[in-house]
């Protein structure tokens, strides 16, 4: 598996972008259905948590991967810009599993448009976190190895 993958950051990079767009989501669904979506704010709550301990994870994965890749000047600035991004998104949840833990009585119930703002926070910045990775991944090459035979590419439009 080491030879394939690595390092094990992409198999954990994905869950903190789907549980932070899921937890927004949810407790946008329950203000919108308000006394029939009260499901979703229990959705909401759990999902939220789960991003939080998700995103440690990641984090943690992607120390290790930061070590594990071939790193030039460009791919280097790169993982710092989404390592700043990273720990900000993940202390920010963080604090708000905090919270809605400490106060999971209230949450979401009063100060719902307060949450409702956190909420999009959260996934923003999660979701600006998820592009500075990508970038690294799909502009700048990090990680990812390059197949062996060297083979042109072809442009169907001009085989017309």
């Amino acid at each position: 598996m080491q030879l394939i993958i690595p390092n094990y950051h992409p198999l954990f990079v994905h869950f903190p972008i789907a549980l932070s767009t899921l937890t927004f989501l949810s407790f946008l669904g329950y203000l919108v259905f308000q006394k029939k979506g009260k499901e979703l704010l229990i959705v909401s709550k759990w999902s939220l948590w789960a991003c939080a301990v998700m995103a440690i994870l990641t984090v943690f994965a992607g120390w290790h991967a930061e070590g594990t890749i071939r790193q030039t000047a460009q791919i280097h600035d790169g993982i710092e810009s989404h390592e700043g991004w990273a720990l900000t998104s993940t202390g920010f949840v963080i604090l708000l599993a905090g919270l809605g833990f400490w106060f999971k009585r209230i949450w979401g119930v009063k100060h719902k448009a307060l949450t409702l703002i956190a909420l999009a926070i959260s996934f923003g910045l999660f979701s600006i976190t998820a592009w500075h990775g990508g970038e690294l991944v799909y502009r700048d090459g990090a990680g990812v190895m390059t197949h062996p035979t060297k083979t042109p590419y072809i442009d169907y439009k001009d085989n017309d």
